[in-house]
């Protein structure tokens, strides 16, 4: 897990940059799809299953997409 400042702040800008430039369901699938990509980069072993994983990855992007579009209107 050797992860520099920068590779991590340029994953959080453009995660925030895919939040307020696509529609709803394109987010969510580019967050998803970034997100797995990120965590992937990490080489963590989860100590549950990967369906589960994705499970948890849905139900929070779900939270921050709709947080983000209350913000935004």
């Amino acid at each position: 897990m050797n992860f520099k400042k920068p590779e991590i702040l340029k994953f959080v800008f453009y995660i925030g940059a895919v939040l307020l430039d696509q529609t709803i369901e394109n987010r969510k699938e580019t967050l998803k799809t970034e997100i797995i990509k990120f965590l992937e980069k990490l080489d963590i072993d989860f100590p549950f299953p990967m369906a589960l994983m994705g499970m948890i990855i849905d139900f929070l992007i779900d939270k921050i997409v709709d947080y983000v579009d209350e913000l935004i209107e």
